[in-house]
């Protein structure tokens, strides 16, 4: 079968799309730029009509998963902050 270097490309855009997407599950920190990249290596390659659904589901999963872990750490930093002025002991 001969493969034109547009189905090669999507091909690619999609094999890296599961990658990242993967990766962006288990990298902390820069998880949530691996999912956004993956979501739109994704897009590429269903441009090129290349099933790219593994990447685009994990690159959202792991983006999600990343904002919803980071949340809530951000909450906590004020609180961290302020908390000596609210519980010390006037010592």
């Amino acid at each position: 079968m001969t493969q034109y270097p547009e189905q090669d490309r999507g091909q690619q855009l999609a094999q890296t799309s599961m990658i990242l997407g993967i990766l962006s599950l288990f990298v902390p920190l820069v998880g949530i730029a691996l999912g956004i990249i993956a979501i739109n290596k994704a897009k590429e390659a269903e441009q090129l009509n290349t099933d790219a659904t593994v990447g685009k589901v994990t690159g959202w999963v792991g983006t999600i998963l990343w904002i919803l872990s980071v949340i809530p750490l951000l909450l906590l930093i004020p609180f961290l902050l302020l908390s000596p002025f609210f519980f010390s002991t006037g010592h």
